[in-house]
């Protein structure tokens, strides 16, 4: 810095003793209002040096009037307005609007007022959108000959909310919004009447009023050496401390331990506010660069394997690169035609106070709304689709919190939800693909395996083609075809769908040493087909089981894959007929063909007698 001293607009003193009639009605919004008549005055251009200041920075300068208040604005950061004292009645006050009350703003915009907006009134109603734009019925005409001077201290959030209801942010809102001092109405009143004498040398103010109810406090920090000293890294003597920060307006006294700061009014608007503050102000003004960098000491902790985090992201893999699904990411609410359709209680949904829509109000406590949302969009471009979404559901359970009893917690749980999406032929196929994938899950995600069984069909499924998907003998979830009232109440026209649900934190996920390597076999694995009857019920867990139930460690029979099943003329009533893939091998040797033959035949003998199977001719 250069060290400079700070220059300071001497107050205005003004000459007359008659006041102006200014009434605050709301000090909270309105902290401090000036207002001045000035008489003897006309409405001309003003000088060039001001108008070419004013187009340079990006305002049309209109006369001299009005070209005063926009200059003075600009020069000290405070906003100045000026109305013709021809068309103010009586006096001015600032209040509260009237709900429904009209002001046609300078514009020619007319807007109705709400009871949160501050207006600048007089005795007829209101003339001004305080802190925002003048109004039309007040405004500088071509024979204006005095005016009422407006230096005002406006509430900077009332400011905003105005200027952002009415979307009518201009010059003054900006500026009011930052939370401006009110001392700044000081040295906005005295270059204004600075300017006005100088383009009006027979200019008289014939009434003045500084109405001034609450005071700005100014703010007062006492800051410890030892707690700034061990923050900085450093000791910085005290004449420089003070000198720094008195160069910008502080206050500085000093005791054996600590100073005592007196902020300025400019910065006590809650900019600084904290001793932390006082640290960065010392710091900044004495230079980053007058500080020895030095590296930072730390300990270092054992890394922590989050075993759920791991597996969400071996999930989402699976599902991506392995299984070629789309992952999906949606919004936390729910719009009520998914929720009508897939939801038959939303008494445990919990709506959102302030929703973004009227038809959006609804936290999401499944995940398949929204997924039945992303098919409605997608169906009508791709035929054929996989999507998967990993999210957290809410739901009202009347949870409460340890400490205050009246505060409510959501049931609040991390879930997956896929669809299998595709023609409406192709049923089968999308039930038993959307079964493989998650049947296939824990074998690729490593983690324990789930089971299926029919308990409980989900008010959204099929009548007949749904699961329920168990870990041991805990529900977790479920797997179905989307019923067609379901689709048709959703908007899903064109393709059918399976749709999956799991409860995420109820995974159980495999401690990394639990896992075992398996070499790469050294010898040739065997694919042998068979194809066998059974009851038209049977299920492929069944068959699976029954083919790999006791199996010893060498045993020759390493996997069974399911391929085909097939109903026709040719097949006796209740029956089906089902192809399986046996894929026989042995870590020691090449198996000869008698040796194949004897394992299939052995697999064949288990499905006899466990399913009653029969081998097709």
């Amino acid at each position: 810095s250069y060290d400079l001293p700070l220059k300071k607009i001497e107050k205005y003193a003004p000459e007359t003793e008659a006041a102006y009639d200014v009434r605050i009605l709301d000090s909270e919004r309105c902290p401090r209002y000036i207002g001045a008549r000035i008489e003897n005055l006309s409405v001309k251009e003003a000088p060039f040096c001001m108008r070419s200041r004013l187009w340079r920075v990006g305002l049309r300068p209109i006369n001299a009037l009005v070209d005063i208040t926009n200059y003075v604005m600009l020069a000290v950061g405070q906003p100045t307005h000026v109305f013709d004292s021809n068309h103010i009645i009586d006096h001015i006050e600032v209040r509260l609007a009237s709900d429904g009350e009209k002001l046609q703003l300078l514009n020619d915009k007319e807007i109705s007022l709400c009871g949160d907006d501050l207006v600048i009134a007089d005795k007829e109603g209101a003339v001004a959108l305080a802190g925002v734009m003048g109004g039309a019925k007040d405004s500088v005409l071509p024979d204006t000959t005095s005016v009422i001077l407006e230096v005002a201290n406006f509430n900077s959030h009332g400011v905003r909310r105005t200027a952002l209801r009415y979307d009518n942010r201009t010059e003054a809102s900006a500026r009011y919004e930052k939370a401006i001092d009110p001392e700044r109405c000081d040295q906005a009143v005295a270059l204004s009447m600075e300017l006005f004498k100088e383009l009006f040398p027979e200019m008289k103010v014939t009434a003045f009023s500084d109405s001034y109810p609450n005071k700005l406090v100014q703010k007062e920090i006492d800051v410890d050496f030892e707690w700034l000293d061990k923050r900085l890294g450093m000791r910085i003597p005290q004449e420089v401390v003070a000198k720094k920060l008195g160069s910008l307006g502080y206050d500085v006294s000093f005791t054996e331990t600590a100073m005592h700061i007196v902020v300025p009014t400019w910065r006590s608007t809650g900019d600084v506010s904290i001793k932390a503050d006082i640290m960065e102000e010392v710091a900044r003004m004495y230079g980053y660069e007058n500080f020895q960098p030095t590296s930072i000491t730390t300990t270092f902790d054992g890394a922590i394997n989050q075993l759920d985090v791991d597996l969400v992201r071996k999930i989402k893999e699976y599902l991506a690169f392995r299984c070629n699904m789309q992952e999906i990411f949606t919004y936390p609410w729910m719009t009520d035609t998914f929720v009508n359709a897939l939801i038959p209680d939303v008494s445990e949904v919990l709506s959102l106070s302030t929703p973004p829509s009227p038809s959006e109000k609804y936290i999401r406590s499944t995940l398949l709304p929204n997924i039945c949302k992303a098919i409605v969009k997608n169906e009508r471009n791709f035929p054929e689709f996989a999507i998967f979404e990993e999210a957290k559901i809410f739901r009202d359970c009347n949870y409460t919190t340890v400490y205050d009893e009246k505060e409510a917690l959501p049931y609040e749980r991390r879930h997956l939800g896929c669809a299998f999406v595709g023609s409406p032929d192709k049923v089968t196929e999308l039930f038993r693909t959307a079964k493989g994938v998650i049947g296939m899950m824990p074998r690729y995600t490593h983690m324990e395996e789930f089971s299926f069984r029919k308990e409980e069909k989900p008010f959204w499924a099929d009548e007949t083609v749904w699961l329920n998907i168990f870990l041991g003998e805990k529900k977790i979830g479920d797997l179905a075809l989307l019923s067609h009232k379901a689709k048709t109440d959703c908007g899903i026209k064109v393709v059918s769908a399976v749709l999956v649900e799991i409860d995420m934190d109820s995974l159980v996920p495999f401690r990394s040493r639990t896992n075992r390597f398996v070499h790469i076999p050294e010898f040739p694995m065997n694919e042998y087909d068979l194809s066998f009857l059974v009851d038209s019920m049977t299920k492929w867990e069944d068959i699976y089981g029954a083919c790999m139930s006791k199996k010893s460690a060498d045993s020759l029979l390493k996997d069974v894959f399911f391929v085909d099943e097939y109903k026709g003329k040719q097949i006796p009533a209740g029956k089906k007929s089902v192809t399986i893939r046996l894929v026989i091998g042995s870590s020691e040797k090449t198996l000869t063909g008698e040796e194949i033959e004897a394992a299939a035949k052995s697999v064949l003998k288990k499905l006899t007698k466990t399913l009653g199977a029969e081998i097709r001719s």
